[in-house]
């Protein structure tokens, strides 16, 4: 499967036992990729990433779950 995330393509391969087990794993993986592409999206104005670049200098809120990925 090719998803189009972070301005780049990704292909997710899963083995599994079940096709029930297979489809849940993949959610989960596209699940936390969208995640991520909130946080870091640089293309996106609502991002952690991108509201933090608009405000050189300045402290700017985050989610608690993010702060140590600035550090």
């Amino acid at each position: 499967m090719y998803e189009r995330l972070l301005g780049t393509e990704v292909e997710i391969q899963v083995v599994a036992r079940t096709r029930r087990q297979a489809e849940a794993a993949e959610r989960a993986a596209l699940d936390e990729l969208e995640r991520l592409s909130a946080v870091f999206n640089r293309f996106d104005p609502g991002s952690e990433l991108s509201r933090w670049l608009a405000r050189p200098g300045q402290q700017t809120p985050s989610a608690p779950s993010y702060r140590r990925c600035w550090c």
